[in-house]
């Protein structure tokens, strides 16, 4: 009964190999099905408007409220690592990796002026990613890891060479794997 059952959604998901085990058969199953769930989740990259809730309309009171009455999200167990730069100079990136057994690609998260990959919304942004099947690299701009740069060029907003060259190696690691950027806005 049970070989029938796992092999009966196997088959349905396309998943199962005409040998195996029932404990394989059940374990390719189930990684199908995570498969399937990481494709149809892919929806969730639909645009919502936003809608504040009725006692945060006001702009102002908006943009206190969420620091003021947000709970602290917990600290990401990143994986640090440290690329050289073209220039003499490193970046300090730290990664998690997806939650499933499946990744839907990399987001590249981007801290605001005067964070880094331990700010509030940079860990928020982090977990989401992860727990949506999702890899994560959150990049720590230059001097924003605690340890100062090897040159003269510090973190500039402006500034988008080392974002662009983060992007083009992990593209050049996996030529097919996708990639998502994520950040916050800064804006005066």
């Amino acid at each position: 009964n049970e070989l029938w059952d796992v092999e009966r959604r196997c088959q349905s998901n396309a998943a199962v190999l005409a040998t195996g085990s029932v404990e394989e058969r059940k374990a390719q199953w189930q990684e199908e099905e995570e498969r399937q769930q990481a494709f149809e989740s892919l929806r969730t990259f639909e645009r919502e408007d936003y809608r504040a809730g009725f006692w945060v309309r006001h702009r102002h009171v908006n943009t206190i409220a969420g620091p003021v009455l947000a709970v602290a999200p917990p600290d990401p167990a990143y994986r640090r690592v440290r690329w050289d730069t073209p220039d003499g100079d490193f970046l300090d990136l730290d990664l998690l990796d997806s939650s499933t057994s499946f990744s839907r690609g990399v987001v590249i998260v981007c801290h605001g002026v005067e964070s880094s990959s331990g700010g509030a919304i940079v860990r928020r942004t982090a977990i989401a990613a992860v727990q949506g099947g999702f890899d994560v690299v959150a990049l720590n701009s230059r001097t924003c890891s605690g340890e100062d740069s090897r040159t003269k060029q510090g973190y500039w907003a402006g500034g988008t060479g080392d974002l662009r060259f983060v992007i083009e190696r992990i593209h050049q690691e996996d030529t097919t794997r996708k990639i998502f950027l994520s950040g916050e806005l800064e804006t005066s």
